[in-house]
């Protein structure tokens, strides 16, 4: 309906101080018909409001130091809606900063995790050490030790080799991050009534 247009022009008129458009807008329409009863009251009340606020803008007024801040103060209108207030810059450089040190943290967090290594169990029977160790691209990694043993990896492939005397074993190693992985070897077990035997036949 017009009428509710019009209104709504008039509310927003007296909310931006242009009381004279208010005005025009309001006395542009007659308001007395059995239909707009409603409408009628608001557009009066609306109207008395803009001329009042016309008169009293119109009227100079003395101010005296300290009441300055109160004799600024402009009342607002029925129906009026104030605008939004802004977020002071503070309080937006704040929000900021939270969100960027949240995302640093995150991704110190993923760095960490991503290069976090796996573990590899190894043991052997009856005992074994470790004599290489090379990842997926053939390259040696220095790393000693006798089995049982646990040793830590980046996560990837690995060939592990494993020897007891002149006895060798090899495993292939998939290391998971955060995870252990167990892998077992087993010689032959030399006796020693065998090894004398084989040393006295070689004189």
């Amino acid at each position: 309906m017009i009428g509710v247009v019009l209104l709504e022009d008039a509310k927003v008129a007296i909310g931006q101080m242009q009381f004279a458009h208010a005005e025009e807008l309001l006395t542009s329409v007659t308001w007395d018909q059995p239909d707009l009863p409603e409408l009628a009251a608001q557009a009066k009340t609306l109207l008395e409001e803009a001329q009042k606020r016309a008169k009293e803008q119109s009227v100079p007024q003395l101010v005296r130091p300290g009441k300055r801040r109160e004799a600024r103060r402009v009342r607002q209108a029925p129906g009026i809606k104030s605008a939004p207030v802004r977020m002071p810059l503070i309080a937006q450089a704040a929000i900021v900063a939270v969100g960027v040190i949240a995302i640093a943290g995150a991704g110190t967090w993923y760095a960490r995790t991503r290069n976090a290594p796996g573990y590899v169990e190894l043991t052997a029977a009856p005992w074994g050490e470790i004599a290489s160790v090379s990842n997926a691209k053939g390259e040696q990694l220095t790393m000693t030790g006798e089995t049982p043993v646990q040793v830590s990896l980046p996560p990837g492939h690995y060939v592990i080799e494993l020897k007891n005397g002149q006895s060798s074993c090899k495993v292939e190693a998939a290391v998971v991050r955060g995870s252990v992985s167990a892998y077992s070897c087993a010689f032959p077990e030399v006796k020693v009534e065998d090894l004398v035997q084989k040393v006295l036949s070689a004189y």
